[in-house]
């Protein structure tokens, strides 16, 4: 779960990128990253160690994209783990989210069961 002060530098970052202003969007891309170090998510973790070890054009490319990759993988671990370790029924439905074409199904999952 990512508390809501880095979900805001998250979406200052996002509309900093999208207004093409580079320079707030690689400050606020920067402190957003180095708010999600202590992920519990390894591939968020990752993710946001990498961006802060590169360029401007690496943080543009965690705002754009490597971000949410990385939030969708960990949320497939951590829905794989539910499926491997629940009662019968939430099992079946982590596996059933897994298993969807749906690309928004795992998440909704995780959200709301």
């Amino acid at each position: 779960q990512t508390d809501q002060a880095t979900k805001d530098l998250i979406t200052k970052a996002e509309q900093a990128l999208a207004a093409n202003d580079m320079a707030a969007a690689a400050v606020q891309g920067r402190k957003a990253a180095v708010a999600l170090l202590d992920s519990r998510g390894a591939w968020t973790r990752q993710a946001a160690q990498y961006a802060l070890s590169g360029s401007d054009d690496d943080v543009y490319a965690w705002i754009d994209l490597d971000r949410a990759l990385a939030q969708g993988q960990d949320d497939r671990e951590t829905t794989l783990h539910v499926a491997t370790v629940a009662a019968p029924k939430i099992a079946a439905a982590a596996q059933g989210a897994l298993e969807s074409p749906d690309s928004k199904a795992v998440g909704d999952f995780l959200t709301g069961g």
